[in-house]
């Protein structure tokens, strides 16, 4: 049988409680809204439900946006949370997009026979794609126009 310390939770449980706690520093500046500790509960939970679909490093800068911008007073409502979230989300869900879009574009081109990628070539092309770099529409070009395939920039 295995102790408590050797389970892991799982990556839903893990989010769900790093989210909790952003939500437990907001309420540390804050305070949150005076109501029954039944009704406190349900509404964290509302809160968690909502939040925890986002990547935790965007919920926490979301807090840090929340308490550093001028006149915030109270706790804030949700909305507020996914007014600063969701554009940094859309964001990065568009950059991955881009990403996977130019690895299936390009890699069945620069990792064939004949085209005299290396390993390391083609590192440096996910690199760049990943991160959106100036070189990577020009690699998406080529790969496009069927011309050569040539060393990153």
């Amino acid at each position: 049988m295995q102790s408590v310390s050797e389970t892991k939770p799982s990556p839903q449980s893990s989010r769900r409680d790093a989210v909790r706690s952003v939500l437990g520093r907001l309420a540390l500046q804050f305070g949150h809204p005076a109501m029954p500790e039944d009704q406190r509960k349900l509404w964290a939970e509302d809160y968690l439900d909502i939040l925890e679909r986002y990547p935790v490093d965007l919920v926490e800068n979301a807090r840090r946006v929340f308490i550093a911008t001028p006149g915030a007073r109270f706790f804030p409502k949700i909305g507020e949370l996914t007014a600063i979230i969701e554009p940094k989300w859309r964001e990065r869900l568009a950059a991955e997009a881009r990403r996977q879009d130019m690895e299936k574009r390009m890699l069945p081109a620069i990792e064939g026979p004949g085209h005299g990628w290396t390993a390391e070539k083609v590192g440096k092309f996910r690199a760049e794609a990943a991160r959106g770099g100036p070189g990577a529409p020009a690699l998406l070009r080529l790969a496009k126009d069927g011309e050569k395939m040539m060393e990153t920039p």
